[in-house]
């Protein structure tokens, strides 16, 4: 179902171009559309807004290590 987390790397290559909702070690969390995954990490396209700028498309590379929890997030568009 679509609260169940991603664990398997066939999982994150279904997802590919979707929005994910990642739970990070740290206590941080962090959205973006999966760009790309291998076994090690997942590459990200994150929006970043600075104070009195328009929000930024970047492309983040994160480790699986460093990731508690990812679900598929739910878009209504």
């Amino acid at each position: 179902g679509l609260d169940t987390p991603l664990i398997l790397e066939r999982q994150f290559q279904k997802n590919i171009g979707r929005i994910l909702e990642l739970k990070l070690k740290e206590g941080k969390s962090a959205e973006g559309k999966l760009l790309q995954s291998n076994e090690q990490a997942i590459i990200i396209m994150a929006s970043v807004k600075e104070k009195g700028k328009k929000a930024k498309e970047v492309e983040t590379t994160i480790n699986k290590n460093d990731i508690v929890e990812i679900k598929v997030g739910v878009s209504f568009k």
